[in-house]
């Protein structure tokens, strides 16, 4: 599990693979035919697109949403970490946001300033400000509202606090965030095998009851809910291409098919 940054880096750089160029994900809804009672897969405008260089960095994400189109780009410094980040809407030309990340003498982000176009009539841009601190084996992220903040809108105004529990090779064990105005927001804890992969995933609720479990295989993930008013059971099956990475994804809903999830691999020596 990746530890939590606003600026998705992370995230979207685990979606690399080896000798990949460009990675597109599109996701089709299932439905029946009808006519024929025969599942049929039907385009959705929900479409990603990760584009990487040669050294596996992450270039750019273009993430397609019905009529929008987003495209968000990276910059890093001499030693490949992300400074600045771009990201605008294609379709309208409009600058979205801009993040710019500091370090520490460990290479550890202690800040991420986020500047963004602002739905205040009285501010002509949006500054957030993300910061991190390191103790131990505890990751906290602070974040503050500054636009509600300045304007005076105590009512309104929120700001969030995360922390992550970080075990002897970096990964994340248990992770929670909380709020100013709701209190407790999200909980989560995180099993890991031997060789470091990712087997079992908590959601608690804040007594620390378990909510649902997600576990993790090769060939197929599966979400089970422990709610007695909806329980429900999906899970990830996958077929591969002939080097091993997986390209089509169907998610099941209580053992039918809901969604499928294809992917388009580009390699750099195609």
């Amino acid at each position: 599990m990746q530890t939590y940054y606003y600026n998705n880096h992370a995230k979207f750089s685990s979606e690399y693979i080896s000798n990949a160029r460009r990675i597109t994900i599109q996701r089709y809804r299932c439905q029946l035919n009808k006519n024929s009672l025969e599942p049929e897969f039907i385009k959705t405008g929900i479409k990603r697109s990760f584009y990487f260089n040669k050294k596996g960095l992450l270039l750019e994400v273009i993430i397609y949403k019905d009529k929008s189109i987003s495209r968000t780009v990276y910059t890093y410094n001499k030693k490949n970490k992300p400074i600045c980040v771009f990201s605008f809407n294609v379709v309208s030309h409009q600058l979205e946001e801009i993040i710019f990340l500091y370090y520490d003498d460990k290479d550890r982000v202690t800040h991420e300033d986020t500047f963004g176009l602002s739905n205040y009539d009285d501010c002509v841009e949006d500054e957030d400000v993300y910061e991190h601190t390191y103790e131990n084996d505890t990751h906290t992220i602070h974040f503050e509202d500054s636009v509600r903040l300045l304007l005076g809108n105590d009512e309104d105004y929120d700001n969030y606090t995360y922390k992550e529990q970080i075990n002897n090779t970096g990964q994340v064990i248990e992770f929670k965030s909380c709020s100013r105005l709701k209190g407790f927001h999200l909980w989560f804890k995180y099993l890991y095998s031997n060789n470091g992969e990712l087997k079992h995933e908590f959601d608690l609720n804040e007594n620390g009851e378990v909510c649902s479990e997600t576990i993790y295989e090769k060939d197929y993930r599966i979400l089970k809910s422990n709610s007695t008013e909806d329980a429900l059971v999906f899970e990830s099956k996958f077929e591969y291409n002939n080097r091993g990475h997986w390209v089509k994804e169907y998610i099941l809903k209580n053992g039918a098919i809901n969604w499928v999830n294809e992917r388009t691999i580009e390699y750099l020596n195609d």
